[in-house]
């Protein structure tokens, strides 16, 4: 009972510490600040292994240029797909993709595992084109 009351303060007080040390308030960086809590209490705490996941690594591909943009790191190959539409589909003058959509294409690189810090590479497999994803009643 003794144990299990030690082990409960430490918990809270663990949490709480990092609550307020890091400030777990942005979801979008809580996969961080995980793994910041896995290598501070990983040993004590066994739950947080295995919480962390493959990322899928993209990038933009230009044929015109004949290069590859800065490889980009999400959590699915929908959320990629669902960014470069997004971007495709933004009317700006210096949006090259809204300009020059037949010129660019999404590509997934490999993988990323956060946890192993292992990165696989299975070349580049085409995702989507831009031209595909264009959408001409915006116009």
């Amino acid at each position: 009972m003794i144990a299990q009351l030690r082990w409960a303060i430490f918990f809270w007080c663990c949490f709480f510490t990092t609550v307020l040390y890091f400030g777990l308030l942005c979801m979008s960086c809580l996969t961080k600040r995980l793994s910041v809590l896995y290598c501070l209490y990983g040993d004590v705490m066994p739950g947080l292994k295995g919480s962390f996941m493959k990322k899928v690594v993209c990038a933009v591909r230009d044929v015109a240029a004949e290069t590859y943009g800065q490889p980009f790191f999400v959590n699915a190959v929908g959320a990629a797909l669902r960014s470069f539409k997004d971007e495709v589909n933004r009317k700006a003058d210096d949006n090259m993709l809204y300009q020059h959509p037949e010129h660019f294409s999404l590509h997934q690189l490999g993988t990323f595992d956060d946890e192993t810090g292992i990165l696989e590479q299975s070349g580049p497999r085409l995702l989507i084109q831009a031209g595909d994803c264009f959408n001409f009643d915006k116009e």
